[in-house]
C-alpha cells in the first residue's frame, strides 16, 4: 500500500470510530504517533486492540510492542532450540500422542523417498498411495503440509472406488480425481511431504456456526515465574460458507471468548477495521453470546498441553471440539502477535522475563 493510500486508510479507520462516539480523529492520530515512538506499535495494533475506545487506561495502551520486540520476548520465554518444533507436523502429532492429548489420529506421512504409514509400511510411490487409501474407501481424510501453519495447503478428501480405480473427492470443490493424479499433485505442490490424519467430525453445536470448516478456539496460555499457568485470552475462529479453514486470512470470522465462561463476548469480520458483527455473515447464525460447549474441558486440555513442553512458558494453541470432546489441532511456540491485541492482552506488562 502506497504511503498516501495508507494514510487515507488509517484516517478513514479513525473517522469511523470518531463518528461512533469514540476518541476524536486527532486524538487517535496523536496517540498512534506517540505509541509508535515509545513502544514501536503500528496503526494495526492500535486498532486491533481497539485503543480508540474512551475510558481505556494509558497503561493498557502501552502494553503492546512492535513485532520485533514481541519476538524478543518470546525467545526469552521459550527456549530457542524448541522454536519451529510446532511447525513440524509429525513431531507435533507425536507430542500430542505421547502425552495423551486428544488429537485426530495420525495415518501416515507421504513423501516420495521416505514416506510411511502409521503402521510402518511404505508411503512413497503411487502404488503405496493406493494401497494406503484402499482400506479407507468411503471415509474422509485430512492432508496437511508436513511443515506449515495457518491452514496453508490444507486438504480434506473423501475416498471412493470408481470401478477398480481409487478416487479422492476434494470437499472444498467437490471435484474428484484418481488417486495417482492426486499423488502427482501432492508430490509437485510440496516435495517436503504431507501428513495424513483422520477427518475430524465436529461437535454438532460447533457445526451450527459454519458446518464446512472446523471452527477452532485459539488459546493463549502462559506460565509465570511462580509456575502458575494462566489462560491469557481465548478467541473463536469461524470459516465462511464453503470454506474448509477458519482463519481470518481466508475471510473467516473471529471474536473474543471470555476465558472463564466460554461465552463469545465480541465478534468481528474484518481486520484491522475490527468491524463489529453479531451473526455469521453467510448463515445468519447468532454468534455473539454463543456458549462454547465443554468449556471447562477445553481449559483443562490447554493447561495440560503447556505443562509437558520443556523450557516453554507461552503457547498459542488451536483447539477444536469434536463429537468426542476437545481436540488438539496445533500448538504454536511463536504464535502471531496480532491475536494478543485482539484479545486485549497487554502482553508487554504481563510477560515476566
Amino acid at each position: 500500500m502506497k504511503n498516501d493510500n495508507k494514510f487515507k486508510y488509517v484516517y478513514d479507520l479513525c473517522s469511523v470510530r470518531a463518528d461512533e462516539g469514540h476518541a476524536s480523529v486527532a486524538r487517535q492520530i496523536v496517540e498512534m504517533a506517540w505509541l509508535r515512538l515509545t513502544t514501536g506499535i503500528n496503526y494495526a495494533t492500535y486498532h486491533h486492540a481497539r485503543m480508540w475506545r474512551r475510558g481505556l487506561s494509558w497503561n493498557y495502551k502501552t502494553g503492546f510492542t512492535s513485532p520485533a520486540k514481541y519476538r524478543d520476548l518470546i525467545y526469552q520465554l521459550n527456549r530457542g532450540k524448541y522454536h519451529g518444533v510446532s511447525q513440524y507436523k509429525s513431531f507435533e502429532k507425536a507430542y500430542f500422542n505421547h502425552f495423551h492429548l486428544p488429537t485426530p489420529a495420525y495415518l501416515g506421512t507421504f513423501h516420495a523417498r521416505h514416506g510411511q504409514t502409521a503402521g510402518g509400511h511404505p508411503l512413497s510411490t503411487p502404488e503405496d498411495f493406493e494401497r494406503f487409501l484402499l482400506p479407507m474407501v468411503g471415509e474422509r481424510i485430512c492432508i496437511k503440509k508436513i511443515v506449515g501453519y495457518g491452514g496453508s495447503g490444507f486438504k480434506a478428501c473423501e475416498i471412493s472406488l470408481d470401478g477398480e480405480q481409487i478416487t479422492l473427492r476434494k470437499l472444498s470443490s467437490d471435484e474428484s480425481h484418481p488417486a495417482r493424479e492426486v499423488y502427482d499433485q501432492l508430490a509437485e505442490e510440496n516435495p517436503d511431504g504431507w501428513v495424513m490424519e483422520e477427518y475430524l467430525t465436529q461437535h454438532p453445536i460447533m457445526s451450527q456456526l459454519n458446518p464446512t470448516s472446523v471452527n477452532t478456539i485459539r488459546m493463549y496460555i502462559y506460565e509465570n515465574k511462580a509456575g502458575d499457568i494462566i489462560i491469557l485470552g481465548t478467541r473463536i475462529r469461524i470459516g465462511r460458507a464453503g470454506s474448509l479453514v477458519d482463519n481470518t486470512e481466508a475471510g473467516g470470522v473471529s471474536g473474543n471468548i471470555n476465558p472463564e465462561t466460554g461465552i463469545v463476548e465480541f465478534l468481528h469480520q474484518s481486520s484491522p477495521a475490527m468491524t463489529e458483527i453479531t451473526h455469521h455473515p453467510d448463515s445468519g447464525e447468532k454468534i455473539l453470546g454463543f456458549q462454547i460447549p465443554m468449556w471447562q474441558e477445553i481449559r483443562e486440555l490447554g493447561i495440560k498441553a503447556i505443562s509437558y513442553m520443556p523450557e516453554t512458558r507461552f503457547l498459542g494453541l488451536d483447539i477444536a471440539v469434536s463429537d468426542k470432546g476437545p481436540t488438539m489441532i496445533e500448538m504454536n511456540i511463536e504464535p502471531s502477535m496480532s491475536g494478543l491485541p485482539r484479545c486485549e492482552v497487554p502482553f508487554r506488562h504481563v510477560f515476566e522475563v
